[in-house]
């Protein structure tokens, strides 16, 4: 069955991601998995830093640590969706807490437990942006 015209070419350099992880390991390897795929990606440390972007920078979708110093990723996350509610947001944690999960999940996001494998993390979000349009038309 042939793809419909929306997603008939698939091109993941048209979407920025915004990563928010205060473990440099954890952050540098989401950012490269995501440049290796195509996408463009922005990185923070913490929850403050990227708080203070958002409002100026465009972007198709946040990945976002649970714990983070100085604003935790629900606030993030819940922050990202009042601001720009079509934006697909995935927390990522090492909690396995069905009370985070509930709050995440009412705050319209994806709750996704650590360990991952980072072949279903990408699907996840791949599978998640293909139903949105980009934020804005990059160059190359």
């Amino acid at each position: 069955m042939a793809e419909t015209k929306k997603h008939a070419a698939w091109n993941p350099g048209l979407y920025t991601i915004l990563v928010v992880d205060d473990d440099p390991e954890m952050r540098s390897l989401l950012a490269e998995e995501l440049e290796e795929e195509g996408y463009q990606v922005r990185e923070a440390k913490n929850g403050l830093d990227i708080l203070s972007e958002i409002p100026f920078i465009a972007f198709d979708a946040l990945v976002t640590d649970w714990k983070l110093p100085l604003r935790n990723g629900l606030l993030v996350l819940t922050t990202v969706k009042e601001m720009h509610p079509s934006v697909p947001t995935i927390l990522i944690t090492a909690y396995g807490d069905s009370k985070i999960r509930r709050k995440v999940e009412k705050a319209g996001a994806v709750y996704l437990q650590k360990p991952f494998s980072m072949e279903s993390f990408k699907d996840l979000l791949r599978s998640l942006l293909r139903k949105k349009t980009p934020a804005a038309p990059r160059s190359k």
